[in-house]
């Protein structure tokens, strides 16, 4: 049977069109610009949300060390907090170094006197040459020779400008290791010592020379970093070892913030350097004095204390006796000939 059109969608609804002209609907895509806007603004959004994540991470981490004490494992989940939480901070830019121009003009009037024709820095043309003469040399070099070596390579590990640390301090390990006797070391130390008299300064080269061995440029490294601990605790200069720094730590609780950080440096330095951590009653006399007198009111928690806490840590942990002759780590070459690495306690 046959069926129209109109019968076949009898059961179809009705589906009514309007057509009118003064109905319209439309989609404006917006331009790059406003895109680029208002990605911006969600970044910037996401970024404002996460620094209040951080803050609020932060808060947790400080909150867990003031209620923590400094035994057993809960003393080194504070140490880990203080450290993380001050991970998260700005660090403070490397210190300044001096030019290279001060450091000669120091070192000149120590020199023998055929080297006052060298009125500037003879720069990196001199380490080199100094490097390949120490290839081919045998036996001790005669002093005068070694003094003005010795300084033009501490102008090199030193200077602001100077673009040779590394080879600087490998021939500087070359010179003090297998061309010098113990009294050249000695003159040379001397030397050093009267030229720089900045503690931060002396403790800079002494990274630079300090290699973990026993022989000439460690020597001058350990001697460097005594006598920098010495001037900050304003003890008599001599004699540098580690006994004699350990009496006058007595007096670092009343250094201020910036020379207590140095000396967590140095006291490291020169633990690190005496054969097994020193003489025990040497070792924790020193560690007995690096406690931090009672922090004032609201200063319990200021960055420069914490950094100092955590500074005192890390060598009770490496060096007290309770933990036994072997945690005493052997001391790898420092990075300080690399300009902006830091160390415990770099305040």
């Amino acid at each position: 049977m046959h069926m129209s059109d109109e019968e076949d969608c009898d059961d179809l609804p009705s589906i009514n069109v309007n057509t009118s002209a003064n109905i319209t609907s439309s989609f404006a895509m917006p331009s790059a610009e406003e895109l680029a806007e208002q990605r911006a603004r969600e970044l910037e959004r996401e970024r404002q949300l996460e620094q209040l994540r951080q803050r609020a991470r932060d808060d947790e981490r400080v909150a867990e060390l003031r209620h923590s004490d400094s035994s057993g494992s809960e003393g080194e989940q504070a140490l880990a907090a203080a450290v993380t939480a001050l991970s998260v901070r700005a660090e403070r830019p490397p210190a300044p170094r001096p030019s290279a121009a001060a450091l000669w003009e120091a070192l000149l009037p120590l020199l023998p006197p055929h080297a006052a024709a060298l009125h500037a820095w003879p720069g990196a043309p001199a380490v080199h040459a100094l490097t390949a003469a120490l290839a081919g040399a045998a036996g001790a070099w005669p002093l005068d020779e070694l003094l003005c070596a010795a300084a033009v390579l501490s102008v090199a590990l030193l200077a602001h400008e100077s673009r040779c640390r590394r080879a600087a301090s490998r021939a500087a390990h070359a010179l003090l290791d297998d061309h010098a006797t113990s009294d050249q070391v000695a003159v040379l130390t001397d030397m050093l010592l009267t030229a720089l008299p900045s503690a931060r300064t002396r403790l800079q080269l002494s990274d630079a020379l300090r290699s973990g061995g026993a022989a000439g440029a460690d020597c001058v490294a350990a001697a460097l970093a005594g006598a920098a601990a010495l001037q900050l605790l304003r003890a008599p200069p001599a004699p540098r070892d580690l006994q004699h720094v350990a009496r006058a730590c007595g007096a670092w609780g009343a250094c201020d913030a910036a020379a207590r950080g140095l000396c967590v440096q140095l006291a490291g330095r020169l633990l690190a350097a005496a054969p097994g951590g020193g003489s025990a009653q040497a070792r924790e006399r020193l560690l007995a004095h690096l406690a931090l007198p009672p922090a004032p009111a609201g200063g319990a928690h200021l960055p420069d204390r914490l950094k100092a806490l955590v500074g005192v840590s890390k060598l009770k942990l490496l060096f007290s006796a309770k933990n036994g002759d072997s945690r005493h780590p052997r001391p790898q070459q420092d990075s300080s000939t690399n300009d902006g690495q830091q160390v415990v306690g770099e305040s």
